[in-house]
């Protein structure tokens, strides 16, 4: 409508102004339109968590896109041509004032341009300290994969140790509520005995910890960070059974909680103690100092869990020892 309408004021009819408007503007319809397929439509075979994730997006953008273009070539000069056609030279009161604050906000922006023009070494500045800005707000801003999110609560798992009957266990989590009980961010906790992510078993406890509102605990010392950080000492100092407080994931469905997970197959059918130990040597190994080992779900499915809230890790095979 934009382009058609000054070729409708040199006394084109509306068909002819609507056509020659298109003769302009067609080629960079289409072109824009290629740009942007080109950039979406990829991200959706990226592999990975990545292109499950962002599969859906790109491809509702690419689509959208090639419509708004069949659109833009089909429909619009179409419609364009019949709206000129019964234009009207006079205006109302309303539209009236909508083209003065229109004009007037052109008018704005053209002084603005020839001011930044005439104070080059000034827009420099400036524009270097937007690049110090970005700069820092790259750093502030957590740049993991997907970054840990307070939730409001957070999941504790316990093992016993194999054999222990469900008693046992309970008295356990018992112990470790009176410790969630002293922490004043707490607003209650609910315990389940003999289940847990690994499966059904009598050694085994799940228990969820709800945190007070938002609002009840303002500040980096009441965030859910800072609350699995006092407790988790406390909780490893319980005798008798493996506690574990974690984060929930910030996007359900990526992992059982937050962190990630790793596991280790060993291919070859050997002895669950050669597994074991290779398991350790790739805790140990260099690059992986930032990472934790914290239980092993399953010694003999040979599946080892690792929790981390610094990296994760993009999954793939790999042979050890490495080379």
């Amino acid at each position: 409508m934009s382009a058609a309408h000054p070729w409708s004021i040199t006394l084109e009819s509306p068909h002819q102004a609507a056509m020659d408007a298109m003769k302009e503007v067609f080629s960079a319809v289409i072109v824009i339109g290629i740009v942007l397929v080109a950039v979406f439509l990829p991200v959706a075979f990226f592999p990975g968590t990545t292109g499950r994730m962002y599969q859906q997006f790109s491809m509702t953008i690419t689509f959208a896109v090639i419509l708004s273009v069949f659109n833009a070539v089909t429909f619009t000069p179409a419609l364009a041509a019949l709206l000129l056609e019964k234009e009207s030279h006079t205006h109302g009161r309303f539209f009236t004032g909508v083209n003065r604050v229109i004009d007037g906000g052109t008018n704005s922006y053209v002084r603005l341009l020839g001011g930044a023009l005439r104070w080059k070494w000034v827009m420099a500045v400036v524009f270097v300290l937007a690049l110090g800005a970005t700069w820092w707000v790259y750093r502030a801003v957590p740049g993991s994969f997907v970054p840990a999110e307070d939730e409001g609560y957070f999941i504790t798992i316990v093992q016993a140790p194999s054999g222990a009957s469900l008693e046992y266990t309970t008295n356990i989590m018992k112990s470790v509520e009176e410790i969630y009980g002293k922490q004043p961010e707490m607003a209650g906790v609910f315990s389940v005995a003999g289940f847990s992510f690994s499966g059904a078993a009598s050694n085994n406890g799940l228990m969820f910890s709800r945190l007070k509102p938002f609002s009840e605990r303002q500040g980096k010392e009441h965030s859910l960070e800072a609350v699995l950080g006092r407790v988790r000492g406390q909780a490893f100092g319980i005798t008798g059974a493996l506690v574990i407080p974690v984060a929930p994931p910030p996007i359900q469905g990526i992992s059982t909680f937050g962190g990630f997970q790793f596991e280790v197959l060993d291919l070859g059918g050997g002895d669950i103690n050669q597994l074991a130990s290779i398991t350790r040597d790739v805790a140990a190994a260099d690059g992986l100092d930032e990472y934790r080992l914290v239980f092993n779900t399953g010694a003999a499915a040979g599946q080892t869990v690792f929790h981390t809230h610094l990296h994760v890790l993009a999954g793939r095979a790999m042979t050890w020892p490495p080379g």
